[in-house]
């Protein structure tokens, strides 16, 4: 799996969502986990790509070392 660099967009901690923009100004939603919690909009993340029934998602969504 390729790692990718994004920037975070949104996250609705209500429903336990968020938005990616990635290098490609692609936006690519993505759900929280318990180990997610500290992420917020703004934030520089790397993340993979799965693909799921509803199109695709980031998954193993980080902080970015920059």
């Amino acid at each position: 799996m390729e790692v990718r660099i994004g920037k975070i967009i949104s996250i609705d901690k209500t429903t336990g969502t968020g938005i990616i923009e990635d290098s490609n100004f692609q936006d690519i939603g993505f759900s929280l986990d318990s180990s997610e919690t500290a992420l917020l909009p703004g934030q520089c993340v790397t993340f993979v790509i799965k693909f799921c029934a509803s199109g695709l998602e980031a998954s193993q969504v980080k902080l970015a070392r920059v």
